[in-house]
């Protein structure tokens, strides 16, 4: 696939999902061929970022999925290469091109 793949694990609370300038903060983990690489929770801090920024803080795909969640919303999110770090990767962690599983919880 080149894009992303959504599923939802738990559902939100319901109401407004965020669009473009919204401040947002989740806690996610990135996994890569089946081994975490980062995690927020593990870090004990949740990641805050403006959505649909041109340089934005976080992976395409997050910017993809996000808006379509809600707020206590968890959801897996499969990125495909050019929605992650692309062809490049970001070695060592991530090798060039690699697709990411990342577990999204929308916090606010």
């Amino acid at each position: 696939t080149r894009s992303c793949v959504k599923k939802v694990v738990k559902r939100g609370a319901g109401g407004e999902t965020p669009g473009k300038g919204s401040i947002v903060r989740l806690h996610y983990t990135i996994e890569c061929g089946g081994k975490v690489i980062d995690s927020s929770k593990e870090k004990g801090e949740e990641f805050e970022f403006e959505l649909g920024l041109e340089k934005s803080d976080a992976m395409r795909g997050w910017e993809v999925a996000i808006p379509t969640m809600e707020a206590g919303e968890v959801a897996e999110v499969l990125c495909a290469p050019d929605f992650a770090f692309g062809a490049a990767g970001a070695p060592p962690l991530i090798p060039p091109g690699s697709p990411l599983l990342c577990t999204l919880e929308l916090i606010e």
